[in-house]
C-alpha cells in the first residue's frame, strides 16, 4: 500500500510547491499519521506528527507550522475545541486547519455551528487529493 501510495505521488512530486513548508500531523492513528506524513514528506514539506490535541496546541504556538492537518479524534468537543483556540489566538489564527473526517458527522452535529477550520477532507483518501486540499490551503 505505501509504495503505490508513493509510486503515485512521484509523477508530480518534483514540481511540488510544498517545498520547506511544514505540516502538523494531528491523528490518532499512527499508522494513518505515518502514511500522511510519507505523502507530504516525499512532496517536500516538513512533518511534525502528534497523536494527542492537547500537545498539538503546544506545538502549534512554538514551531508554527504552515497547515495542520487534523483528525479530532472520537472526543468531537475535544477536537473542535483545539480548533477554537487556536483560530482565536493571534499567533496561530491565520494557520490553515484541514479536518480529516469520517461520515461528514462534522457537519451533523449540532454543538458546531461555526466551524473553526478551514477546510476537510473525507476518510478515505488518497495521496493525490490530500496533496490538492493541502496547496489549495496554502495558497500554492
Amino acid at each position: 500500500m505505501e509504495w503505490v501510495l508513493i509510486n503515485m505521488t512521484e509523477k508530480l512530486s518534483s514540481k511540488s510547491k510544498l517545498i520547506n513548508k511544514t505540516i502538523l500531523i494531528v491523528e490518532e492513528s499512527e499508522a494513518l499519521r505515518q502514511t500522511i506524513a510519507t505523502v507530504c514528506s516525499h512532496w517536500g514539506a516538513n512533518t511534525i506528527l502528534s497523536g494527542d490535541c492537547k500537545e498539538a496546541i503546544g506545538i502549534t504556538l512554538i514551531r508554527k507550522p504552515d497547515l495542520i492537518i487534523y483528525h479530532p479524534g472520537r472526543e468531537k468537543r475535544k477536537g473542535y475545541y483545539v480548533c477554537r483556540v487556536l483560530k482565536n489566538l493571534p499567533d496561530t489564527k491565520k494557520i490553515p486547519i484541514l479536518l480529516t473526517v469520517s461520515d461528514y458527522w462534522a457537519f451533523r452535529d449540532p454543538e458546531v455551528k461555526i466551524p473553526a477550520f478551514d477546510d476537510y477532507i473525507n476518510k478515505p483518501f488518497g495521496a493525490i487529493d490530500l496533496i490538492e486540499k493541502v496547496e489549495q490551503l496554502m495558497g500554492c
